[in-house]
């Protein structure tokens, strides 16, 4: 059973992670209620997975993420963070973290994302790529036909374990020239273009 350590000032947002995670198998082993409080927490209960709140009094998410990874840098660390503060969450990344979720919370997206941190893996970017075009205007079955392109021309699946933001960024020169000529026959230049500006920036 993998047991888990939340951070967050939040007892309403503590008791809605334990309402999806415990029924799921995970064993809560420890709260904190701020950044001070959590990293004291990880150090002496080495959960195997945290979630922490990036937004808290005195010692915040960001400075907590940093301290843990200090002791430990294999630590698997999962932010929250609001909905439209992801530049946070990005920061968080390169900063170390494995993950992000993105308040208000559901379900599906707690257990996917937990899950896949467990099983060594870390942002899924064929969820994130999608929900970044259709920001900028992409309907699905454009960004469906980019991920054919991405998998033809690495041999994965924008959402295998294997694709964290080191593996984007080295496969980025050859998905970008590659994906142009791929759906040249499919969509628009404009919309190859605007594929592929998506697709930069998550190699950031």
């Amino acid at each position: 059973m993998s047991r888990i350590l939340l951070i967050d000032d939040a007892a309403l947002m503590r008791n809605l992670l334990k309402r999806i995670l415990v029924p799921q198998g995970y064993d809560i082993c420890g709260e904190a209620i701020d950044g001070v409080d959590g990293v004291e927490k990880y150090k002496s209960l080495k959960p195997d997975l945290t979630l922490c709140d990036i937004s808290m009094p005195g010692m915040d998410g960001m400075d907590c993420l940093k301290k843990i990874l200090a002791f430990d840098k294999d630590a698997k660390v999962v932010m929250c963070t609001s909905q439209g503060k992801e530049n946070f969450a990005d920061e968080a990344i390169n900063a170390g973290a494995k993950s992000y979720i993105v308040k208000p919370i559901n379900t599906k997206n707690v257990t996917e994302v937990v899950g896949r941190v467990l099983a060594g893996g870390g942002v899924n970017y064929k969820e994130l790529m999608m929900e970044n075009a259709e920001r900028a205007g992409l309907d699905q079955k454009e960004v469906l036909d980019f991920f054919d392109a991405f998998r033809s021309l690495t041999g994965q699946d924008m959402d295998d374990l294997s694709v964290d933001r080191a593996y984007l960024k080295e496969k980025k020169g050859n998905v970008t020239i590659g994906a142009e000529a791929f759906l040249a026959a499919k969509l628009s230049l404009d919309k190859i273009n605007r594929l592929v500006d998506v697709f930069e920036k998550l190699c950031e």
